[in-house]
C-alpha cells in the first residue's frame, strides 16, 4: 500500500452495563421510608488513547436521567470529589436511589440527548471531542462505566502551511450521518429521523503542524478506501494520499491513516437448546451478541450485528469490525438483554432480575477456546413462567418457602460457564423477586442454577393497591439446573374472608373434574368422554368464575394400548379444554398396560403414553424424574397438590416400594407445611375395605371375582392413615355413585370414580346380568366428580351424571382438615350404617296368566334407597325359584326418578299351592320387613302328589260314587291303583259334588328308562359313536340317546353345605358301559322336582373293553366361555372329590335342563364354574390313574347355545 502521511484511525470499542432495578415492593404496604439521593461512582475507559477522555477533572459534570415506574427525570450533574479513575456524582435530590434505571452521558463527547425508552443521540460535529461517552445501570447499582462508541482518523500534519484537512471514500460512501445508541445494547443504528443530512466529505481545519482528528460513525465500511487531501489557505492542495484498502470503522479507536485494519475476527454462532420453545433459538436481522477476549492484560469487549443468517435461523455469522483482536486465547459472548449487566477479567456479572423488565433473563453466554470461530450459546438461567387471567393483577412476588435468597449477583465464568456468588455483588441479594405483570400474559422469573428452594416456592400476585388477590404454590423440593423451564401451578384468585367450617359456595378457589375408566376406544365412547368435559366446565362457572381448573383422570384413558385410541382419547380432549391453561393429570390403569396387568415394567410400557401427550401435559408436575422412571406425579392446580401413583404387579396389586416411600414423604413434607389442607392422592385401584365395591375380590359371597386380589389394595393404606388431609381417588370398579357407600371417612377419606363408559357391581347374581358383574343396561350410564374447594379449604363434591346430564343427590361437603380429625366422621360408614332406617314394602301382588306367574308390587321407600330386591316362589317346601332384582338407583341422578311400580316374570307354574316372599334391602343392607303372598293354582287344595303305590286318602267330594281311569271315590275316600306304567302319571276325576280332584304318582323309578341328551359333544379320539365337534364355531348338533337305570353304587352322601341326597339312578350310554350314577328328589308336598349327575372322582369305574374311566365336572375359571379345565385334578373341584350338578326339571317332567353361561353352577369349593361333563380315561380303579386330559366332553352348550345349554329329554 502507497502512503504519503502517516494516518491513524481506531475503533470505539462497545462496553456493556446493564442492570436495571425496581422498588422491592413488600406484599402489604407499608408507609414508605425517606428516600436518599442516587449517588454514582462514575469511571472512564483509562486505557483509550488521546483524544479519548481518560480522567476525570474539577468542575467535570453529566448528564443523568433516571427512571422510575415508567416516569423519567434528568438532571445536569457536577462532580463532588474527583480522582483521576473515577469522579462521584450526586443528583441534587430529584433523581432518587430507588429508581428503575439510570442512563447518563457526558455532553461534550458529541451526545446531544437522550430518550431512555430507545437512544441516546449525537451531534452532527466531526470534530476531535465527539467520541460518544454513554453509561447506564440498573437498580441497586452505584456504578457507572462510562464507554466510548465512536472511533477517530488520526491524520499526522508536518507541513505547517496546511490550514485543513479533508476525507473522502474512494466509492463515494457516506462518512457523516445521523445515527442513534441503543440504551438497551449500545448498538448503533441509523436515526429514523435524521437531523442533518450525510455528508460524503468531511473537512476539518488545523492550526499547522501536528495530529489532526476525525471523528466516524462506527460501522461505516469504505469500501475501496479513502484519501486524505491536504490544504493550505488558499485552498491550494498541498499533499493528496490515496488508500486503496477496505476500512471497516470499529468501535472506540484511533487509528492512523494508512495504517493496516487489523485482521478482523469471525463467529459462527448458534443456540445449544433448539428444543425449548420458550428460549431463543434462532437468529433474526438486528441481533447482536457482545463478545470479550483479553488483549494482553487488558479486558476488549466489542458488539456485533449477525450477518449470513442461514435459512432456518439456527445459525448466523458475527463478523468483528476490528476491535477484537485476532489470535486471542479466548473468546467469551453473551445476547444482550438476557440478564447480564457486563463483565470483570474471567466472568459476565449478572443483572439484578428484582423488579427488571427483561422478559426472559436466560443469562445467555458462549465460549470459543479453540481457535474455531464456533459459539454455541447456552441458557445459564432457568425460567419459572407463569401467567394471570385476574384483571385486576397489577405485579407478581416470588419468594422461597424458606426464605432463601433468591436474586443474586453471580458471576458466570468465561471458560467454563460455572456459576458462583459475587463476593463483592454489584447489588444486595434478596428474598423475593417482583415483576410487573399484564393480566393474561406469560411471563418468566429467572433461577440462577444451584438454588435450592428447599420447601417450594411461593408466587402471590397483588393489585394495584398492594392487595394480595391470589397465590400459586409449590411445597416441593426444587433444586434450580442450568437451562431448564418450570411452571408454576394456576393462580388461585382469593377474595378477603374468614375461616369457616361452612362451605362457600360463592367463594370457590378450585374445581376439578375427576373421573376414571373413560375406555376410549371408538367414536361413541370418546363422545361420552367429550360430553363429561363439557358438563365439567358448564357446573364449574356455575359457582366459580375461574371455571374448571384441571382435569383429573384415575387411569384407563383408553380401552387397550394404541396410539390410535390414545390420539382420539387426547383429540376428544383437546377439542374441549387447553391442557396448557388446564391440565389434565393422568394414573396409569390396568387397560393403559399390555395385557390388562400392572408389570414391573409399567413405567416403560406407558412411554407411548407420554411420547404422545408431550411436554405441555406436564407443565403442572413438579417432580419429572420420579414421573418418568415411576410414574410417581406431584402436581399442583391451583395451590392444591395432587399426587399420582401406580402398581407395579397385581394379584395382589403392589407399588414399587421407592413409591411408596415418595409417597409417604411428599404426603409428609406438605401436610407439615400446610396441616388444614387437603391433599389429593389418585391411584387406579381402589384402596381396600373403603367404598362400595373395594372388597371385589376377595374370596366368598357377592365379592367373588375370578380375577382375586385384583381390584383394590391395603399396600398404601399404612402410609395414607398417618395423614388425614389425604383425600384418595380411585378407579377400576366403575360401581355408581348413586350408591352412598361410594364415600369413605376414616383415617382418611376415600372417593369412588364410577366410570365414564359403563357401570359395574358386585357379583350378587341379579336378574338381567350380562356377566358376572355387569348387567345389560351397564352402558346407559355415564358418571364422575366435580371437587371443589373453598376460600377457607373446605371441600365439596358434585357427583355428577353425564349420562342424564344432572347431579346425583345432595353434594358431598366436608370441613377443612383438623388435627382433631372431625372433619373425618360426617362420612364414616359405621355412623352412617347405625343412622340408617331400614326401608319399608307396602305392597306384593302375584297375576297367573297361560301357566305364567307374574309377581308385582309397589316400589319400597327408604331415607337413601332400596338398593336390590329379593323374590322367592316356593311350592310347598321346596324353593322353586330365588330371583334378586337391582333396583334402578344408578339408572337416575334423583331417586325421585326412580321406578314406582315392579313386574317380573316367576316363569311357569304348575297347579298348586304357592308362597312368594319379597324382600327389601338398602345399601346398607338394613332389611325390609318381607311381605308373603300365597296362591294357588289350580283348584284350592284338589291335588295330590303321591308314591307309586296304591293308596287311598279322606277327602271332601260329597256323597256318592266316581271313577276316572285308575282313580275311585266313594263316600269321602278317594283311592288309586299302583303305578306299574314306569312314567309319572296323572289323572283327575270329577266328585259328586263336581270338585276336580287330581293325583299324581311318582317315584325315581319312573324316570328309568330312554332318554337323548343334547349338548356338544367332544369325542376327538372316537370312543363313543357320533360326531365330535372339535371346532366351537361348528354349529353341529349332537345328541346321545342314554338309558336311566339302576345307578352304579346306590349312595347316600352329604354335600358341601351337609344336604344328603342318594343316587338313585344310574345313566348309561355317554361312555362305553359305565355308568353316571345320578340323584332324583321328590318333593311331595311341594310338588317339585329335583335332578342332579353325580361327579366322582374317588375312583374310577370300569368301562368295558378293560377300560376305566371317571365322571367329573368340565371346569372353567368364569362363568362366561374361557379358562378352562377340562380334567381337574384330584380335590380341584371339591374337598370330598364328588358334588353333584342340578338340572331344573321342567314342569311336565319330560325335561330335565342345565345352563351354564352367566348362570352357572360353582363348584362347591368355590373355584370354578361348571361347563360340561368330562370323562378322563383311567387305568385302574384307583384315582392316581385318572387322567388329566379328558376323552369325551359332553358340553353345556348345544347347538352352540348359551340358552340351550346341556339337557335330557324324555324318548
Amino acid at each position: 500500500m502507497k502512503m504519503y502521511h502517516s494516518i491513524l484511525l481506531s475503533a470505539l470499542v462497545l462496553l456493556s452495563a446493564a442492570a436495571s432495578c425496581k422498588e422491592k415492593q413488600e406484599p402489604t404496604p407499608e408507609p414508605e421510608p425517606e428516600v436518599n439521593a442516587a449517588t454514582f461512582t462514575a469511571t472512564l475507559d483509562a486505557s483509550a488513547a488521546t483524544p479519548f477522555k481518560t480522567s476525570w477533572t474539577d468542575g467535570d459534570a453529566i448528564h443523568l436521567i433516571g427512571v422510575k415506574d415508567g416516569q423519567s427525570t434528568s438532571e445536569t450533574i457536577t462532580a463532588s470529589s474527583v480522582s483521576s479513575a473515577s469522579a462521584t456524582f450526586t443528583s441534587k435530590g430529584s433523581i432518587k436511589e430507588d429508581c428503575d434505571e439510570y442512563y447518563a452521558f457526558i455532553a461534550e463527547t458529541g451526545v446531544s440527548g437522550c430518550d431512555p425508552a430507545s437512544s441516546w443521540t449525537v451531534s452532527s460535529s466531526t470534530s476531535s471531542t465527539r467520541s460518544i461517552a454513554v453509561a447506564k445501570c440498573g437498580k441497586g447499582s452505584s456504578t457507572l462505566s462510562f464507554r466510548n462508541i465512536f472511533s477517530f482518523l488520526k491524520v499526522e500534519v508536518s507541513d505547517a502551511s496546511v490550514k485543513s484537512i479533508e476525507l473522502k471514500g474512494n466509492n463515494e460512501e457516506d462518512l457523516n450521518y445521523d445515527v442513534t445508541v441503543s440504551t438497551s445494547d449500545y448498538s448503533v443504528s441509523l436515526a429514523s429521523k435524521p437531523t442533518f443530512e450525510a455528508q460524503k466529505v468531511i473537512k476539518v481545519n488545523v492550526g499547522g503542524s501536528g495530529d489532526c482528528y476525525i471523528s466516524l460513525v462506527p460501522g461505516t465500511v469504505l469500501g475501496q478506501g479513502y484519501t486524505v487531501t491536504a490544504y493550505d489557505a488558499s485552498g491550494k492542495v498541498v499533499s493528496k494520499s490515496v488508500y486503496s484498502d477496505k476500512l471497516t470503522v470499529p468501535n472506540g479507536k484511533v487509528m492512523a491513516a494508512g495504517e493496516l485494519q487489523p485482521e478482523s475476527v469471525e463467529f459462527t454462532a448458534s443456540f445449544e437448546d433448539t428444543t425449548t420453545p420458550e428460549f431463543k433459538s434462532t437468529w433474526t436481522d438486528g441481533d447482536v451478541i457482545e463478545v470479550a477476549c483479553l488483549d494482553g492484560e487488558t479486558l476488549v469487549t466489542e458488539t456485533i450485528k449477525a450477518t449470513d443468517i442461514s435459512s432456518d435461523g439456527r445459525t448466523a455469522k458475527f463478523v468483528s469490525n476490528g476491535t477484537l483482536p485476532a489470535g486471542a486465547s479466548g473468546y467469551y459472548a453473551m445476547i444482550p438483554g438476557t440478564g447480564i449487566d457486563g463483565c470483570q477479567k474471567a466472568n459476565w456479572s449478572t443483572s439484578n432480575l428484582d423488579g427488571n423488565t427483561i422478559e426472559k433473563p436466560t443469562v445467555t453466554v458462549a465460549s470459543c477456546a479453540d481457535g474455531s470461530g464456533t459459539l454455541a450459546f447456552k441458557n445459564i438461567f432457568s425460567l419459572l413462567a407463569f401467567k394471570v387471567d385476574e384483571p385486576a393483577s397489577s405485579y407478581v412476588v416470588l419468594e422461597g418457602n424458606n426464605s432463601e435468597r433468591i436474586s443474586k449477583n453471580m458471576l458466570v465464568s468465561f471458560s467454563s460457564q460455572n456459576v458462583n456468588g459475587n463476593t463483592t455483588p454489584a447489588f444486595e441479594s434478596t428474598t423475593s423477586l417482583k415483576k410487573t405483570i399484564e393480566p393474561d400474559k406469560t411471563y418468566w422469573f429467572g433461577l440462577y442454577p444451584g438454588l435450592k428452594l428447599s420447601k417450594g416456592y411461593t408466587l402471590r400476585v397483588y393489585n394495584s393497591a398492594g392487595k394480595e388477590i391470589g397465590y400459586s404454590k409449590n411445597n416441593s423440593s426444587l433444586t434450580v439446573e442450568k437451562g431448564k423451564i418450570y411452571n408454576a401451578a394456576k393462580f388461585v384468585i382469593t377474595k378477603p374472608t374468614d375461616k369457616t367450617k361452612n362451605f362457600d359456595a360463592s367463594n370457590i378457589v378450585l374445581s376439578l373434574g375427576v373421573v376414571s375408566d373413560v375406555h376410549v376406544n371408538q367414536q361413541a365412547q370418546a363422545n361420552k368422554w367429550k360430553s363429561a368435559l363439557q358438563q365439567f366446565k358448564a357446573k364449574a362457572l356455575e359457582n366459580d368464575s375461574n371455571g374448571m381448573a384441571g382435569v383429573l383422570v384415575v387411569g384407563d384413558l383408553i380401552d387397550q394400548p394404541s396410539d390410535n385410541q390414545l390420539s382420539l382419547f387426547k383429540s376428544s380432549l383437546e377439542s374441549e379444554i387447553d391442557v396448557k391453561k388446564t391440565p389434565m393429570i393422568y394414573t396409569i390403569g390396568n387397560h393403559d398396560v399390555p395385557k390388562y396387568a400392572w408389570a414391573a415394567t409399567m413405567a416403560s410400557d406407558v412411554a407411548y403414553m407420554r411420547n404422545m401427550f408431550g411436554n405441555d401435559y406436564f407443565q403442572a408436575d413438579q417432580d419429572q424424574e420420579m414421573r418418568t422412571k415411576y410414574e410417581a406425579r406431584h402436581c399442583v392446580i391451583g395451590d392444591y397438590h395432587i399426587l399420582c401413583v401406580s402398581p407395579n404387579g397385581d394379584q395382589p396389586i403392589v407399588y414399587d416400594p421407592t413409591v411408596v416411600t415418595w409417597l409417604d414423604n411428599q404426603l409428609a413434607t406438605i401436610t407439615s407445611a400446610e396441616p388444614e389442607k387437603y391433599v389429593i392422592v389418585l391411584t387406579h385401584p381402589m384402596i381396600k375395605n373403603t367404598v362400595y365395591g373395594s372388597r371385589l375380590g376377595e374370596e366368598g359371597g357377592i365379592w367373588e371375582s375370578t380375577l382375586s386380589h385384583y381390584w383394590a389394595t391395603d399396600a398404601l393404606t399404612p402410609v395414607l392413615r398417618k395423614y388425614p388431609q389425604a383425600i384418595v381417588f380411585g378407579g377400576h370398579l366403575h360401581f355408581p355413585l348413586n350408591d352412598p357407600r361410594s364415600v369413605w371417612q376414616g383415617d382418611f377419606s376415600v372417593f369412588g370414580c364410577a366410570s365414564v363408559r359403563y357401570m359395574a357391581l358386585e357379583n350378587g347374581k341379579y336378574e338381567d346380568m350380562s356377566s358376572a358383574t355387569v348387567m345389560k343396561d351397564c352402558n346407559d350410564f355415564s358418571q364422575g366428580n366435580l371437587l371443589q374447594f373453598d376460600a377457607s379449604g373446605n371441600m365439596r363434591v358434585l357427583r355428577m351424571d353425564f349420562y342424564n346430564k344432572d347431579v346425583i343427590g345432595e353434594p358431598i361437603v366436608s370441613s377443612y382438615p383438623t388435627s382433631d380429625k372431625g372433619h373425618l366422621t360426617k362420612y364414616n360408614h359405621t355412623t352412617l350404617s347405625l343412622a340408617n332406617a331400614a326401608p319399608s314394602l307396602s305392597t306384593l301382588n302375584v297375576d297367573v296368566t297361560d301357566g305364567i306367574a307374574t309377581a308385582k308390587w309397589a316400589a319400597g321407600t327408604d331415607d337413601e334407597f332400596v338398593h336390590h330386591y329379593v323374590l322367592t316362589l316356593k311350592k310347598g317346601a321346596a324353593v322353586v325359584t330365588t330371583m334378586k332384582i337391582l333396583a334402578d338407583f344408578y339408572k337416575s341422578a334423583k331417586t325421585s326418578g326412580m321406578r314406582k311400580e315392579w313386574t317380573r316374570s316367576l316363569g311357569n307354574v304348575t297347579d298348586g299351592t304357592y308362597e312368594l316372599t319379597l324382600e327389601a334391602f338398602d345399601s346398607w343392607d338394613a332389611a325390609a320387613k318381607p311381605l308373603k303372598k300365597t296362591f294357588q293354582v289350580g283348584s284350592t287344595s284338589n291335588s295330590l302328589w303321591t308314591k307309586d303305590e296304591a293308596g287311598s286318602k279322606s277327602v271332601s267330594g260329597g256323597s256318592g260314587n266316581a271313577s276316572e281311569d285308575w282313580l275311585t271315590y266313594s263316600n269321602g275316600t278317594l283311592s288309586w291303583t299302583a303305578n306299574t306304567t314306569g312314567k309319572p302319571r296323572t289323572a283327575t276325576i270329577t266328585l259328586p259334588d263336581g270338585t276336580a280332584y287330581s293325583v299324581t304318582q311318582i317315584s325315581a323309578d319312573d324316570f328309568k328308562g330312554g332318554w337323548t341328551l343334547y349338548s356338544k359333544r367332544f369325542n376327538p379320539n372316537g370312543t363313543v359313536s357320533g360326531s365330535n365337534n372339535k371346532d366351537a364355531k361348528e354349529n353341529v348338533a349332537n345328541t346321545s340317546a342314554v338309558t336311566f337305570g339302576d345307578p352304579l353304587k346306590k349312595e347316600t352322601l352329604k354335600d358341601a353345605s351337609g344336604s344328603e341326597y342318594t343316587n338313585n339312578l344310574g345313566i348309561k350310554g355317554l361312555y362305553l358301559e359305565s355308568v353316571l350314577d345320578a340323584c332324583v328328589e321328590i318333593d311331595y308336598e311341594g310338588k317339585a322336582v329335583r335332578f342332579g349327575v353325580f361327579f366322582d372322582r374317588r375312583s374310577a369305574q370300569k368301562a368295558g373293553d378293560g377300560k376305566f374311566c371317571a365322571y367329573i365336572p368340565e371346569c372353567s375359571g368364569k362363568n362366561i366361555w374361557g379358562d378352562y379345565n377340562f380334567a381337574p385334578g384330584d380335590k380341584a373341584f371339591s374337598d370330598t372329590n364328588y358334588e353333584w350338578l342340578w338340572f331344573k326339571v321342567s314342569g311336565d317332567l319330560k325335561t330335565m335342563k342345565y345352563q351354564y353361561y352367566s348362570a352357572g353352577q360353582k363348584t362347591s369349593n368355590g373355584k370354578y364354574y361348571v361347563c360340561g361333563i368330562s370323562i378322563p380315561k383311567a387305568t385302574s380303579a384307583d384315582k392316581s390313574t385318572i387322567s388329566g386330559s379328558y376323552d369325551v366332553i359332553y358340553q353345556a352348550n348345544y347347538n352352540s347355545s348359551n340358552d340351550d345349554g346341556m339337557y335330557f329329554k324324555r324318548n
